[in-house]
């Protein structure tokens, strides 16, 4: 959680900490900078059959997005959230209907122009004001709400000024947190994932307080960067740089130069090819030790669209092996579901000339890894079950298959420390963009894969509910259904199987919650 308390918020106790002018917004001059085309050009062809077999999941898709929202109009009209399994609703973040403002523009795309007008106006009566807890939870309000309204009143022509008259009520109230004596918000502030939002609303509404705000951090940033443990990474994930400068026309060289610094250095020691029976070249990005998470998919599509925008063609292959290593993690689980955090084992750096050999798949290389990541221990007690070890095996042996057998690892895993599945869209997210990257026609084959397997097991009679265990063929669900289902993973899957020029991504920036918000230099 990130919390700011609710008193440093409000405007009417003033400015703590004035500032003596505001950064301004970088002057976009037209053919100064040339950002090189990100969507694969020209469009792909397809013959008759492709497109009717495109357009039918596109439909699916479709089908799954009304389903689920019907289940909330139904029951949690104006609320956080609708509970899919018991059908009740739940409120968090304020009650500010989470779930409407972030779907808005995800409405739009799938063409439900009435559904979106009806939204449009409940929104109109919300006082952001006025939050209705003591603490306001910063990130998910600007990235749920405010990006939610940004981008439907762009997404939908800018022909509803309600929504982007409540976008600056909102944000004029988050201000508040950056009021400090160094500008720097308070230490839980996750400033990087909110810029976009800021940005554009400086970009539309020409009051620098907002893009101030955000500008400050990125200064400060910068000037750490080459004084951290590993000179050029952060303590924290990345994915602001390519988007910023796209917003902005790529009138502003410092995200650029700080993605340059930043990418060589995470490529040495973040990205590692790992272990899989395939043999695969997929590449994963964690920590040293190769743990990883869902959430941490999105970097396939980041190097993906920074390999287009940064002029970095070396980067595209490292972008896909970086999502195939996703797809593979939904492959390898009973449910043909990617759970929440897991262990791969590492096999070679991506530079290393011999990675191919080192990464040939053996049983004998995967029992190693794992020997070497349980040591002495076997497997959590909780989780002993499965049929006894070999007695022909070595007391090591039979320890290595006690721990397979016990956490349901399949080969190429040592460790799952996460195994539910709540609705997330990182996957699903780099996988569309690799599509439009590519223009691969098997990308929007892995991505059809993703969501009918997501859709077989998630839902319910009134929507789509998060899972307990993504490992297990019977599946437990869970009653919670987060607004990123409307916002992100059905709106990624509808977008891989729609028209090309829908959401181009030489027009639009999606953003963290995967709102499209028009660049400086797209054409109005």
């Amino acid at each position: 959680m990130r919390l700011i308390p609710l008193f440093s918020a409000l405007v009417p106790l003033g400015e703590q900490f004035p500032v003596d002018s505001y950064y301004k917004l970088p002057a976009y001059v037209p053919k100064k900078v040339s950002i090189p085309r990100i969507q694969k050009h020209p469009a792909p062809v397809e013959d008759e059959a492709a497109r009717h077999i495109r357009e039918t999941r596109q439909a699916a898709v479709r089908e799954s997005f009304l389903h689920s929202w019907n289940g909330y109009k139904k029951n949690a009209w104006l609320s956080y959230e609708v509970l899919p399994l018991t059908g009740k609703r739940k409120d968090t973040y304020n009650g500010w209907a989470a779930t409407l403002i972030d779907a808005l523009d995800t409405l739009w795309i799938l063409d439900l122009k009435g559904e979106f007008m009806q939204a449009v106006r409940a929104v109109a009566p919300i006082d952001f004001t006025t939050p209705t807890h003591d603490e306001i939870n910063v990130f998910e309000t600007t990235t749920r709400y405010l990006g939610g309204l940004l981008s439907a009143y762009e997404i939908s022509g800018k022909e509803h000024r309600i929504l982007l008259e409540k976008a600056v009520e909102l944000a004029e109230m988050l201000l508040g947190a950056f009021d400090t004596l160094n500008r720097v918000p308070i230490s839980r502030w996750n400033w990087k994932d909110l810029s976009f939002e800021f940005t554009k609303l400086s970009q539309l509404t020409k009051n620098m307080n907002f893009y101030d705000a955000v500008q400050r951090i990125a200064n400060e940033l910068e000037l750490s960067q080459n004084s951290t443990l590993l000179p050029g990474l952060w303590p924290v994930a990345v994915n602001y740089f390519p988007k910023q400068y796209l917003l902005l026309g790529g009138a502003f060289q410092q995200p650029k130069q700080m993605y340059e610094r930043f990418i060589d250095v995470a490529k040495r020691h973040l990205f590692r090819r790992v272990l899989n029976p395939a043999n695969f070249p997929v590449i994963v990005s964690g920590d040293v030790y190769v743990s990883t998470q869902h959430l941490i998919c999105f970097v396939g599509g980041m190097v993906g669209l920074s390999a287009r925008i940064f002029d970095r063609p070396q980067d595209l292959d490292v972008a896909m092996q970086l999502t195939d290593s996703c797809v593979w993690a939904y492959n390898a689980t009973a449910s043909g579901i990617g759970p929440e955090g897991y262990t791969l084992a590492p096999c070679a750096s991506i530079d290393d000339q011999w990675a191919n050999k080192k990464c040939t798949y053996t049983d004998w290389k995967w029992r190693k890894a794992l020997q070497a990541h349980w040591g002495d221990s076997g497997p959590r007690p909780e989780d002993q079950r499965g049929p006894p070890p070999n007695e022909q095996e070595t007391a090591s042996g039979q320890k290595i298959t006690a721990i397979i057998r016990g956490e349901r690892l399949p080969p190429g895993f040592i460790e799952i420390s996460a195994r539910g599945y709540k609705l997330r869209p990182e996957a699903i997210k780099s996988v569309f963009c690799m599509y439009r990257l590519t223009d691969d026609p098997a990308w929007m084959g892995k991505a059809w894969q993703m969501f009918v397997n997501v859709g077989k097991h998630t839902r319910t009679e009134t929507a789509a509910a998060q899972l307990l265990d993504a490992t297990l063929l019977e599946l437990i669900k869970e009653d919670r259904m987060e607004s990123f289902w409307f916002a992100e993973t059905l709106k990624y899957s509808y977008l891989a199987f729609s028209d090309w020029d829908t959401v181009n991504l030489d027009e639009w920036v999606l953003n963290t919650e995967a709102h499209p918000l028009r660049r400086a230099d797209a054409p109005f």
